[in-house]
Order: structure tokens, then C-alpha cells, then sequence
């Protein structure tokens, strides 16, 4: 149909050539030609036809394609909020276990942690709020934390800290560290008598931000089979969030336990 479209418009074109200037023939030679003519045509109109349907195809595709990646990030996002729906009662049931056990032994105590822990929940919502805090808030958060802690360990709980200057600016998951730090003191300093010293690293290698946390551990303690809940929630969360560009490695040696944490280095914009 369309070729033969075509060839009715050559003939009309042909014969308004012909009567505009008839030394040139174009009758003639449109008829000697006409067959080529319409095998052009129909090639042309093939392959204008496969052109517009591969394009079709193509927009179909790529439609298909951003619509999976919307997919999988609100599966992602779903899938965090999970996990720190999980991370928030944890502690909240460790730090109520704490302030119980001091209720007895040493109300005052028990009153300050209570204002503590009111404290931390209020700026764990106000930055919580957030995809990404500065790590400068993060350790704000964990410092926090110990001090709730130190309520009931006194000096038997104690921290350092080495801050490489430009880690201080990136950007982590709000909670990244709180986890860290509630293991190293409810698995590590106090279940030591004499207490310990949980050591806090953090340093920016080029597009990796790397953080460790160390502290003692008794190493003839019970042996749990699975990892704790925090610890295990954390490992989720980075794998979830950062893929293959983010890793928990968590060892122990010699009543030394350790956890290093290794995300993508983001500043803000």
C-alpha cells in the first residue's frame, strides 16, 4: 500500500514535470524506472517501520529498566527502616535492664540514667530523621551512650579515641557506631571485673572511610553461636545500604575483640 502510495505521487509528479518542461521525458523515464522506484520505496518504508519499532522497544525497555531500580530502592529503603526498627528497642530493652538492676542499689543513679536515656532517644529521633548524619553526630550519639553506661560502670568503663581530621566530616548511616560501642560494653567491659578501655579509630583512605572499635573480652566467657543482635543488625544494614562497597569485619584474639566497619567516603555536597 505504501509503495504503491508512492508510486502514484511519482507518476503525478512525473506528468506536472512533464507539462512544465516536455524535452525532458520524466514520463518516460519514471516508467522505464518505475519497478526500482518501487522497490525503494518499499525498502524505505521497511525500514523506517523497523526503525520506529526498535525505538519502540528501546523506550519500552528503558521504561522497564527505571522502574526496576525504583523497585529495588524502595524495597532497599523498606528493608532499613526494618532493620532500625529492630536496633531501637534493642538498646532501649538493654538500657532499661540497666537502670532496673540500679533501682535497688542506687536510686539517684537510676534517676540520673533515666534523664540520660531521655537525652540520647530525643537526639536519636532528631537525627534519625535523617539518610546520612555527619560522624562528628555519630560520635556525639556514642558518647551519649557511654555516658548512660558510666552511670552504672563508673571508672570501670573507659574510652580513647584517634580521629583521622578528614574521616570527622563524612557522612554514615544514623546509628552506625551506637551498636558497635553497646557491644563493646555490654559483651566486653562488663563482664570484666576490673572493667576496660574500648579504643574508637576512625580514618578516610581515599573513597573509603574506615572505623574500628576495639575493646577487652574475657576469653573464657560462654561462646554464643551467632554473632549479637546489634552486631548482626549492623552487618544487615551495611550490606543492604552500601552493597559490595561496604564490609563488617569482626575478629577476636588474645581477650581482644575488634569490629571494623568499611563504607564509601561521603562528604556533603
Amino acid at each position: 500500500m505504501a509503495s504503491a502510495i508512492w508510486i502514484g505521487i511519482g507518476q503525478v509528479w512525473a506528468g506536472a514535470v512533464d507539462l512544465l518542461a516536455p524535452g525532458l521525458h520524466a514520463g518516460t523515464a519514471f516508467a522505464e524506472r518505475r519497478l526500482l522506484i518501487f522497490v525503494v520505496g518499499a525498502l524505505l518504508f521497511w525500514l523506517a517501520s523497523i526503525l520506529h519499532y526498535l525505538l519502540i522497544a528501546f523506550e519500552a525497555s528503558q521504561h522497564a529498566e527505571r522502574r526496576a531500580i525504583e523497585l529495588s530502592l524502595l524495597t532497599r529503603d523498606a528493608e532499613l527502616k526494618a532493620l532500625r526498627a529492630q536496633i531501637d528497642p534493642h538498646f532501649l530493652f538493654n538500657s532499661l535492664h540497666s537502670i532496673s538492676a540500679l533501682t535497688t542499689v542506687d536510686p539517684a543513679a537510676a534517676r540520673r540514667m533515666c534523664l540520660l536515656l531521655a537525652e540520647f532517644l530525643r537526639e536519636t529521633l532528631r537525627l534519625g530523621a535523617n539518610s546520612r548524619i555527619s560522624l562528628a553526630d555519630e560520635f556525639a550519639l556514642a558518647d551519649r551512650f557511654l555516658e548512660i553506661e558510666r552511670v552504672r560502670l563508673g571508672s570501670r568503663l573507659q574510652v580513647t579515641r584517634e580521629t583521622d581530621p578528614q574521616a570527622i566530616a563524612c557522612l554514615v548511616p544514623p546509628l552506625l557506631i551506637q551498636p558497635l560501642v553497646e557491644n563493646a560494653v555490654v559483651h566486653g567491659v562488663s563482664q570484666l571485673v576490673e572493667g576496660g578501655t574500648i579504643h574508637i579509630a576512625a580514618s578516610r583512605g581515599g573513597p573509603t572511610l574506615t572505623i574500628k572499635i576495639e575493646n577487652p573480652c574475657d576469653p573464657d566467657r560462654p561462646r554464643r553461636q551467632r554473632a549479637g543482635l546489634g552486631l548482626d543488625l549492623l552487618k544487615k544494614r551495611v550490606v543492604t545500604q552500601f552493597g559490595a562497597e561496604g564490609t563488617v569485619l569482626v575478629e577476636e584474639d588474645a581477650g581482644r575483640f575488634r569490629v571494623e566497619v568499611r563504607i564509601p567516603a561521603e562528604v556533603a555536597a
